[in-house]
């Protein structure tokens, strides 16, 4: 099973979700807000869509599970697999630095990053289709349709 976990406060992030489940058959789109490290590890292969909030924050609807898994022991994720999207702005000097955070945050408690991250700069999203869609076509089969 995959799914397609993501934050998004301005709704930017929420498109690029949305765009990359209809990419990838069967997967469920799961809002990060309402997320838990129990259900995340139970996930077993996630595309992550966390933006960058203010000057390089988890933006707050992701906020609660990093918080959460801050409490969970090193392994917590050992059975999850994941690649990360991180939509950004280079204008600010943390760029993608809210999304690379949450990534080292889900290594930390065990899980294994797929592939580098796709970092994307700047709205609108719909400029960056292509590249979405090379760097989906880039993931290991088993998490790409």
């Amino acid at each position: 099973m995959s799914a397609i976990i993501y934050a998004s406060m301005s709704g930017n992030s929420e498109f690029v979700a949305e765009e990359v489940q209809r990419r990838i058959d069967g997967s469920e789109l799961i809002h990060a807000d309402g997320l838990t490290p129990e259900r995340l590890a139970t996930l077993g292969r996630v595309v992550a869509v966390i933006p960058t909030w203010g000057r390089g924050e988890i933006p707050a609807d992701a906020e609660r599970i990093a918080q959460a898994l801050e409490g969970c022991g090193e392994d917590a994720l050992a059975a999850l697999e994941f690649a990360l999207i991180a939509p950004g702005d280079r204008t600010y000097p943390d760029f993608c630095g809210g999304g690379l955070r949450f990534a080292s945050l889900l290594k930390a408690h065990g899980a294994r990053e797929l592939q580098p991250p796709l970092t994307l700069d700047g709205i609108p999203m719909e400029r960056h289709l292509d590249d979405i869609d090379a760097w989906l076509a880039a993931l290991p089969q088993s998490v790409e349709n």
